[in-house]
């Protein structure tokens, strides 16, 4: 309960794809965490593989969509190095 109003009473971005788990990280096993945070950087690798993709394969999108595209990459890589 205090975790929920904590969290849940934010207005602040939060990515959800590492952060959630972490919401309840003292509840749970420290091993199961490990595995579960092991399987979000496996994920946002698999993410950033993706946009890398289109980035390279893409010249057609339009110049504000590509820059959101390298935005959420880079924000994927950051995620990544921090947790890894």
């Amino acid at each position: 309960e205090k975790l929920m109003f904590k969290y849940g009473s934010k207005t602040d971005y939060i990515n959800f794809s590492f952060y959630a788990a972490m919401l309840f990280a003292n509840e749970y096993k420290k091993e199961e965490f490990i595995k579960l945070i092991k399987i979000q950087i496996e994920q946002t690798k698999r993410k950033i593989f993706l946009l890398d993709q289109t980035l390279q394969h893409n010249e057609d999108i339009p110049t504000y969509f590509k820059k959101m595209l390298e935005n959420s990459r880079s924000h994927h890589l950051v995620n990544v190095q921090w947790f890894e």
